[in-house]
């Protein structure tokens, strides 16, 4: 009978806890948005665990651990992800869902011509939006990713510590937790999208 109070418990815990997390999300989206939102959780995870015919969590840490030795800094960092397809998939979703989670920024970077200087545009994180909300709110919610958190608390948008911090220490993610993959998720596709030159 202790047994049994103790499964009920546990189920009950585990229940709320998803059922919490899914109105988290729903603070923040409408449950269309949840759908889009869906689609890319979907996409990134198909496209990271593709080439693996293991468990999922192994799929996930094989494809963390071919960034351990990446330099701090690094810039143009292959991430194994069509940027064909998330182009495609990022003009199927609603526009005010877009506007949400991300802006385009206009920027400019050296070239290997001395003192010659081009103009590009990225995906940046919207740092007014709701997803912003979002992130700031589940990193200041749990311990291990606070330190993710702070960098976009100051700069409104991913720095190369939050880059290394994901790609480098992915433990501090729950990747069960629709919240903390709807976090991979974006980021991922941020640092994916293709840059273009005007």
């Amino acid at each position: 009978m202790h047994k049994l109070h103790i499964l009920y418990l546990t189920l009950l815990f585990v229940s709320c806890s998803h059922q919490e997390e899914q109105n988290s999300i729903q603070q923040y989206f409408d449950e269309q948005e949840i759908k889009h939102l869906e689609l890319l959780m979907n996409f990134v995870r198909n496209e990271i665990t593709a080439d693996c015919k293991s468990e999922y969590e192994e799929c996930i840490s094989k494809y963390f651990n071919q960034y351990e030795d990446l330099p701090a800094n690094a810039s143009d960092i292959d991430l194994g992800i069509s940027k064909e397809k998330e182009k495609e998939l990022l003009t199927k979703i609603d526009k005010s869902l877009f506007d949400k989670i991300w802006i385009y920024c206009e920027g400019s970077k050296a070239t290997s011509k001395k003192d010659k200087r081009v103009k590009i545009k990225s995906l940046c994180i919207n740092s007014k939006g709701k997803f912003a909300e979002l992130l700031l709110s589940t990193t200041k919610s749990k311990d291990t990713l606070q330190i993710y958190g702070k960098p976009f608390e100051y700069l409104g948008d991913y720095s190369a510590s939050m880059n290394s911090l994901l790609l480098k220490q992915s433990e501090r993610f729950d990747f069960e937790s629709k919240r903390e993959f709807l976090l991979i998720t974006i980021h991922l596709l941020t640092l994916n999208y293709p840059e273009e030159t005007f």
